[in-house]
Order: structure tokens, then C-alpha cells, then sequence
């Protein structure tokens, strides 16, 4: 084998061993699922903070659309619902599913542990 061959396999071994390491962390925090899933798009827990889709800050119990930040879609904002826990978690896994038209992209994989920490999570931020 040659140097590259031998560097390439390092890396895989190590993104194994880290990607199990990371597996026995236990589960994920909200926070951690918010960072990694939503903060691009949403921004941050600071309400001014959010770049393109609105502020999570006060989701819950807020009415689609009404925030004051990001950019609603046309059916978020005829949608006429409320967020709630049960709406919030099958919005989040299946956007389109939950508000035709919706401007949020598909979720990436998220298990149900996750979601239930991105919801908790969620729910703290007012």
C-alpha cells in the first residue's frame, strides 16, 4: 500500500471510530439538533438574528407566519394554524406534508429522539 493509501485508510478508521465515539454520547441535546438542522436558515436564539426563514424564538403558540423576522411563504401565511408541540413535530419532519407549498426544505435525517430535543428545545426559547 502505498502513502496515500495508507493516509486514506487512517482517515476512514478514525471517522469510524469517531462517528461511534460520537454514538455513545448518548442523546443529542435540542440545542445540538438546532445548530446543526436549523440555525442557518433560522438564525440564532437572539430574535434579530435570523438570516432567512423566521426567528424560532416564541414558536410555540405563535400562529404560522406572524413572526416578525425571515421570510413566510404564501401558504404559511393563509395556513391559519398554530404551532403547537404535535403540529411542530410533524412540520419538522415533514414539512411539505404538513403546509403545502411551504418554502422550508425537506428536514435531513432526523431521528425521533432528535425531534423530540429539537421540540424541547423549542419550547424553551421565549
Amino acid at each position: 500500500m502505498d502513502k496515500f493509501g495508507r493516509h486514506l485508510c487512517r482517515l476512514v478508521v478514525l471517522g469510524v471510530f469517531a462517528g461511534a465515539a460520537w454514538a455513545d454520547q448518548g442523546p443529542v441535546s435540542g440545542r445540538d439538533v438546532f445548530e446543526r438542522h436549523r440555525r442557518a436558515c433560522h438564525g440564532g436564539p437572539a430574535r434579530a438574528d435570523s438570516p432567512i426563514g423566521p426567528s424560532l424564538v416564541g414558536i410555540v403558540g405563535r400562529k404560522a407566519g406572524a413572526g416578525g423576522s425571515g421570510v413566510h411563504s404564501r401558504a404559511m401565511l393563509e395556513s391559519g394554524i398554530a404551532w403547537d408541540r404535535e403540529r411542530l413535530r410533524r412540520f419538522v419532519s415533514a414539512p411539505a406534508s404538513e403546509v403545502s407549498y411551504t418554502l422550508m426544505p425537506p428536514p435531513g435525517s432526523l431521528e425521533p429522539a432528535e425531534v423530540e430535543s429539537l421540540l424541547d428545545y423549542l419550547q424553551s426559547l421565549s
